[in-house]
């Protein structure tokens, strides 16, 4: 967008005599209003120095009385360094222009992370219905490492999802160490409870679904965080599906209706 403009103005800083100081003056105003369109405030605050620094170097530092004239040596290294800000900046455009030869990535709002515990079936129930509607599952385990650390290839997969269904299987048994022992509840595994607070900063908690066990609902301990969460109880032939795709719809996930 600004190519032409840029490379105007490196022509211009070339033919500029020394001495002429209003048309250097005029190209440098001219380079800074070109600059603050161009780039983000980070950068703007990171060239608008470079930028007087090379208008200022054009000159020298020092003048003493009748002496020889250092403008003669100085201005050509202003102006190679000025042309050099000009490039720099050209660079820093070019990283930040999204590639036309890039890939086509694939819209988020027709992925589904699915955070899990032990519960087979229900896991297996919940990806083949998100399949089934059009939407595509993303379940880690089922991932490729790519030499990635857990939580590497956690991140690198959740980045790419529009939504979260979370599975809060009644998988472990736990207390406070304060309370009496006996006085156990079953609860969701602590890797999916880590994920369910991770997508609720993610994609928001409008785009985070957690399904339970209906079976174990009432002596399950769920986090106290978790109000305001939509919970969909899962049944064996019940009617979750109608349940979650509710949901789906509500967060515009991009699923076939037909197929619902």
């Amino acid at each position: 967008m600004y190519e032409e403009e840029f490379q105007r103005l490196k022509e211009a800083f070339r033919g500029v005599q020394v001495h002429d100081d209003a048309t250097l003056k005029g190209l440098t105003n001219e380079l800074e209003n070109v600059a603050r369109v161009a780039l983000p405030k980070d950068e703007l605050d990171r060239y608008m120095p470079k930028i007087q620094r090379a208008f200022h170097n054009h000159y020298p530092q020092m003048i003493v009385g009748d002496g020889p004239d250092f403008t003669l040596k100085t201005w050509p290294k202003g102006q190679a360094e000025m042309i050099s800000v000009i490039e720099s900046i050209e660079h820093q455009l070019k990283i930040q222009a999204p590639s036309k030869s890039e890939p086509k990535v694939e819209s988020s709002r027709k992925r589904i992370f699915i955070v899990h515990g032990h519960d087979t079936p229900m896991l297996h129930a919940i990806e083949a219905y998100v399949r089934r509607i059009g939407l595509e599952p993303v379940i880690l385990m089922d991932e490729a490492n790519s030499g990635n650390t857990v939580i590497e290839k956690f991140q690198l997969h959740a980045k790419k999802v529009g939504y979260a269904i979370v599975l809060l299987s009644a998988d472990d048994v736990g207390r406070a160490a304060s309370a009496a022992a006996g006085t156990e509840k079953r609860r969701a595994r602590q890797n999916a409870i880590l994920e369910l607070g991770y997508f609720m900063a993610a994609v928001g908690r409008e785009n985070v679904c957690v399904v339970v066990d209906a079976a174990l609902d009432a002596e399950t301990e769920y986090p106290s965080d978790m109000a305001g969460i939509v919970r969909v109880a899962y049944r064996s032939g019940g009617d979750w599906q109608n349940k979650l795709v509710r949901e789906l719809r509500a967060s515009k996930m991009e699923f076939d209706e037909r197929k619902v």
